[in-house]
């Protein structure tokens, strides 16, 4: 098997970058989120609130971004959205108390939401069903790229200086991704020809709401888990620093940044269903793994577990891709971001709330228990009628192509 990369033109390479930009921001509060905690003597549900705040934002834009997408010149949105995140992060730095750092996220959260808008509608438009998995893959890479320097770097930034200082970098950094947008991104994106294919899709409608079901589910336990309880166990319960932290986080990352690429190129020739189920099988196994999690090890194995089950995200975007027309994409991409965000502002606040109530095992049970039921949604509602879901496929594509077709 041949892994061809698809053409990359200068507007995709500034989506790119953008990406690089946006996914540094959503990651870098979670290792710094006991410092923060800690200094403005927070409960577990405030703290986790924070990072609800980011959603929030994100939740209410997520259908007017893509509006804006289909009105608005595609350059001055992104760089909008990035200023965005520029000024909330400079306001966070600077913040001080607890509301006025609250107010930093939602604006970050705003700036998030009509960058990702942006970003995704442009790129899985801008493909076709034949090379869509393999752009949103090399999306992905760079997205986990970003995920991973962001958390260790992060770490390493409070330690050395000051949590405050995370914030105060990240808003000078955004600005150079300002610079480059400005010159290099055109803001036009070409459609492919393409026959629309909507009426081979014969359960269209129970694949879409499946799709929307995963991502609503997915989000909690990736904001919840990833977000709040692992951070909050490593620092309350295992006593690690920022910087433990911030590597602990960051090896999920590097986990997604190993399989996203290939499963996105795989996803093309062998259909996406298949490393849904697999992912969210992998969600499943390492939020159970926590009730018994021990010490750093053991995270860190959970961790580059719940890596692996993150692909789910791609595997989403792309089938997404795949059964919606063109004319329908904005509308459908700003849905899913609608409740994936959703699902974002529950997981913390759940998890926080369960945290001050019953302590970290009742978060395991919850949370692995929304992983199983999207593990089973994928198994069963999701259609995919060119692929049949067996063994030998599965074989096929462990061993890369070589088990035979």
């Amino acid at each position: 098997m041949k892994f061809g990369l698809p053409r990359i033109s200068k507007d995709i390479a500034s989506l790119f970058i953008a990406t690089f930009f946006i996914a540094f921001s959503v990651t870098m509060m979670s290792p710094i989120l006991p410092e923060i905690k800690n200094e403005f003597q927070l409960s577990y549900t405030a703290a986790s609130l924070l990072l609800s705040s980011f959603a929030v934002s994100r939740l209410i834009l997520s259908i007017p971004s893509g509006y804006l997408y289909e009105k608005t010149n595609k350059k001055n949105l992104l760089i909008g959205g990035i200023a965005l995140l520029s000024a909330g992060s400079l306001i966070a730095g600077l913040s001080s108390g607890f509301l006025m750092f609250l107010a930093s996220q939602v604006i970050m959260g705003a700036g998030f939401s009509i960058c990702i808008t942006t970003v995704i509608v442009s790129l899985s438009s801008s493909a076709t069903k034949e090379n869509r998995g393999k752009l949103l893959g090399m999306n992905s890479f760079v997205r986990s790229v970003g995920g991973i320097i962001a958390p260790t770097l992060a770490g390493i930034i409070a330690v050395i200086f000051a949590w405050r200082n995370v914030f105060l970098f990240y808003a000078a950094i955004s600005v150079l991704c300002i610079v480059l947008l400005y010159f290099f991104f055109s803001g036009e994106v070409k459609r492919p020809a393409e026959k629309e294919e909507e009426a081979e899709m014969k359960n269209y409608k129970q694949t879409l709401y499946g799709l929307f079901a995963i991502m609503l589910l997915t989000n909690i336990v990736f904001m919840g888990f990833r977000g709040s309880a692992v951070p909050l166990f490593a620092s309350d319960v295992l006593k690690l620093d920022s910087g433990q932290i911030g590597f602990l986080l960051s090896v999920s990352a590097f986990v997604f940044l190993i399989f996203a690429p290939v499963s996105a190129y795989l996803s093309d020739r062998h259909g996406r269903k298949v490393f849904m189920v697999l992912s969210t099988l992998a969600f499943t196994l390492s939020v159970f793994g926590f009730l018994v999690a021990k010490n750093e090890f053991h995270l860190m194995l959970l961790m580059g577990l719940f890596g692996y089950g993150s692909i789910i995200f791609v595997s989403s975007t792309a089938m997404l891709g795949d059964i919606t027309q063109a004319k329908h994409a904005s509308k459908n991409y700003s849905m899913m971001r609608f409740i994936s965000d959703f699902g974002m502002v529950i997981g913390p606040v759940a998890t926080g709330l369960l945290l001050d109530s019953y302590g970290f095992k009742a978060v395991g049970w919850l949370l692995g228990a929304l992983s199983f039921v999207a593990f089973i949604i994928a198994l069963y509602v999701i259609e995919e009628p060119k692929y049949r879901l067996d063994l030998k496929r599965l074989l096929n594509i462990a061993t890369f192509g070589r088990f035979g077709e």
